[in-house]
């Protein structure tokens, strides 16, 4: 299909060219909802001019790293108001930026260690401490999942878990063994963990087990789980996971099983201890 030059409609192609975008663009962002074509009776999307201030809108959000999700909250928030109302467009901008600024700042340790790494330095040891574990008898559930996934899948796992006890089975505190990896990019294995005081009939999905006794090596990361921040997270289990890590003060002790995370009750000091076994 053709398009006169002088012609208030614009195809795809067209969009494409006025506003310095791919046609697969255009088309991504219409079919997202981002962009408002008409249809001609043979199918064709047509686009009106001001599409084409639109189209460079979302590119440049797209560059700054806004998700086409936010990148809709964001145009729904420009239709609906006028730009200076605090909950309009300029008001839901200023509250992502502002997210984001928050999680590069939190990713920077992290990101001077991945350069550490680049540059072929040796890394600082995390300083562990010690713990004897004895052998306790769990209430567990295992799931698969992703970074994005893991909150959910850890509240719901101890969800299904506490669901079975009353507070006097429960011997200790809820632990999280991570048998896989968990990234952004892929899932891994992760068991939940209860300590509890004597046998009992486990629900269905729930395993009741020995968990052997063991010599932990413990880096505590302070606050509640919630608050800690996953690139701390990361920081500490490869750590740890690689034998980065020196044991009361001195070296030697190697990993040998998988990485975990403990958790205390809210009324408890709040803080998650990230511990491997070492032999």
């Amino acid at each position: 299909m053709t398009n006169d030059a002088s012609s208030d409609r614009l195809t795809t192609g067209d969009l494409a060219r006025a506003a310095g975008l791919t046609t697969k663009a255009v088309r991504l962002y219409d079919e997202r909802g981002l962009l408002h074509p008409a249809r001609t009776s043979e199918g064709w999307r047509l686009f009106d001019r001001t599409q084409v201030d639109r189209a460079r809108l979302i590119a440049l959000l797209r560059s700054l790293g806004a998700p086409l999700g936010v990148v809709a909250e964001l145009l729904d928030a420009d239709d609906a108001s006028a730009p200076t109302d605090p909950g309009g467009v300029l008001g839901a901008f200023d509250r992502w930026w502002a997210q984001e600024q928050a999680t590069h700042a939190g990713r920077a340790p992290l990101a001077e260690l991945v350069r550490r790494r680049l540059a072929g330095e040796d890394l600082p040891a995390l300083a562990a401490a010690r713990r004897e574990v004895p052998e306790q008898l769990v209430l567990t559930v295992t799931c698969r999942t992703d970074a994005a996934g893991l909150p959910d899948a850890l509240r719901s796992s101890a969800g299904t878990l506490f669901e079975q006890l009353t507070p006097d089975d429960v011997a200790g505190p809820v632990f999280t063994v991570y048998r896989g990896r968990v990234t952004p990019d892929g899932d891994g294995e992760v068991e939940t963990c209860v300590p509890v005081v004597a046998p009992l009939r486990p629900a269905r999905g729930s395993v009741l087990r020995v968990e052997p006794a063991a010599t932990l090596a413990v880096v505590t990361v302070p606050g509640p789980p919630d608050a800690v921040g996953f690139a701390r997270m990361v920081e500490v289990h490869d750590a740890l996971s690689s034998g980065r890590f020196t044991l009361d003060g001195a070296g030697g002790a190697e990993p040998c099983g998988p990485n975990r995370e403990i958790t205390y009750p809210p009324h408890e000091e709040q803080r998650t201890d990230v511990a491997v076994p070492v032999g």
